[in-house]
């Protein structure tokens, strides 16, 4: 599977214990399902995603790192898409802050496109990566909050409600309060964009 093979590169290009819980990739599959397979976690050294890429099959890579400015590593995986035949899909995101309604349009939009099989990562596969695979399970597999909540933001993936990275959750308790019984999709499209500006507003007058 996925997750096995995933978890080895994880460990070679991360220099981290196999025996440290904070360590993984995992396959979403949800036992067929839907059948999108889809691998999220950290960034990977080239050669390592090269391996990964071409034994799973991958069709698609979306990376969530800043593509301003980007580091070297992002503009090698660029090359290493288009030599491989991969599609690559940069979608941004910030590390620490609610989402902007235009990436979560973005996201929902290339989640529903594929192609399938999927890698999807930030840099160390813990909040954006996190956020990101939430809303994979709500979108697509259509989970229920609490399920994907516990599954994906958890500190078993490197993932802590502290600080600046707990707007990662606000968002998702923000979806719990203001949902009204709609389905995420409907309210991350119709509904968050007017929450997100009235939020920037505020912090705007807080100046």
């Amino acid at each position: 599977g996925i997750g096995t093979v995933a978890e080895y590169h994880f460990n070679k290009s991360m220099d981290v214990d196999p025996n440290d819980p904070l360590h993984y990739f995992t396959e979403f599959d949800y036992n067929g399902q839907t059948g999108k397979k889809i691998a999220i976690g950290a960034q990977m050294e080239i050669e390592d995603m090269r391996e990964f890429v071409v034994a799973k099959g991958i069709r698609c890579d979306l990376n969530l790192r800043k593509a301003t400015d980007p580091e070297p590593i992002y503009l090698a995986e660029q090359d290493l898409c288009r030599e491989l035949g991969v599609e690559f899909a940069g979608i941004p995101m910030i590390s620490f802050g609610l989402p902007k309604p235009s990436t979560l349009r973005d996201l929902i939009a290339r989640f529903k496109a594929g192609p399938y099989p999927m890698i999807l990562h930030c840099h160390a596969g813990a909040d954006r990566s996190g956020l990101a695979s939430v809303v994979f399970r709500l979108v697509i597999e259509g989970d229920a909050l609490d399920r994907a909540l516990a599954a994906e933001l958890t500190w078993r993936k490197g993932h802590f409600r502290l600080g600046r990275a707990g707007l990662v959750d606000e968002f998702f308790e923000l979806y719990r309060r203001t949902g009204a019984g709609l389905v995420f999709e409907r309210w991350a499209l119709e509904i968050y964009p007017g929450l997100y500006r009235e939020r920037k507003a505020r912090e705007s007058g807080d100046d």
